[in-house]
């Protein structure tokens, strides 16, 4: 099962229709190539890291020290994306405002409602506040997982999404593209290790996109994987300060 998205920062008064989402398995090939894996070893907060609801499949990448995008929680069977605008980070929290998520073929404005992501002994609690169409129960109970798979079995072109529409491929240098079926497409990067556990890129070209003011090289990427019931599933998230476009294909 694959699902994309494309959302638009809901602070705006302007709303980006749905891109469409699915499911289905996609094909997908894969090198045997090796690449050297580059690490970044700046310091890390301990709580920074992949979170994972088994039952659910509800994600979360953290980086506390990533200024306003330290925060990415992905509900994969409700096809949504939560992303902050602006951040407020605490010993054992994370608090957002202005939220970006995309619900089932929709963009929603939330306006400015703030959500609350608190760490405990367990891992990750994620409290979604006011935003009573979703059921919060899906973000309890979030586990630390491991880190993203090696940059070598990252090689390869895989495709998923709608109708089989969204693509990523990473050559062995790095270099990324990300094709969604909205449009858009993301590439002029090249993504390397960041703290050990995911993957990331600056200065990423977006183009095609429905709101063509919004396309340019002013993207950020963030790849990363979580193994679900034994297969490992990618995350990509492509963002600027006001949209968000992002897939989850099975590898």
């Amino acid at each position: 099962m694959n699902h994309s998205r494309f959302v638009g920062a809901v602070v705006l008064a302007v709303a980006l229709s749905a891109c469409g989402g699915g499911s289905g398995g996609g094909d997908n090939t894969t090198s045997n190539q090796n690449v050297q894996t580059q690490s970044n070893t700046e310091p890390t907060s301990p709580q920074n890291g992949i979170y994972y609801n088994s039952d659910r499949f509800a994600v979360a990448l953290v980086d506390k020290d990533a200024a306003n995008n330290g925060l990415f929680v992905i509900d994969y069977p409700k096809e949504s994306l939560f992303h902050g605008k602006t951040i407020t980070v605490g010993s054992n929290t994370i608090e957002t405002s202005g939220i970006y998520f995309n619900a089932g073929r929709l963009t929603i404005r939330s306006g400015g409602n703030p959500t609350k992501a608190t760490f405990t002994a367990q891992g990750l609690e994620y409290d979604v506040g006011s935003l009573a169409s979703f059921d919060a129960s899906s973000y309890t109970g979030l586990k630390k997982a491991g880190a993203s798979i090696a940059m070598n079995e990252l090689v390869g072109t895989f495709t998923g999404g709608t109708s089989g529409g969204d693509q990523i491929q990473i050559d062995s240098a790095g270099n990324i593209t990300l094709t969604l079926s909205n449009g858009c497409t993301f590439d002029n990067a090249v993504i390397s290790r960041t703290k050990d556990y995911y993957y990331s890129a600056t200065s990423v070209t977006g183009t095609g996109c429905p709101i063509t003011s919004d396309n340019g090289n002013n993207f950020t990427l963030k790849l990363f994987t979580v193994k679900h019931q034994s297969a490992d599933y990618i995350f990509a998230v492509a963002y600027n300060a006001t949209l968000s476009g992002w897939t989850v294909i099975k590898k």
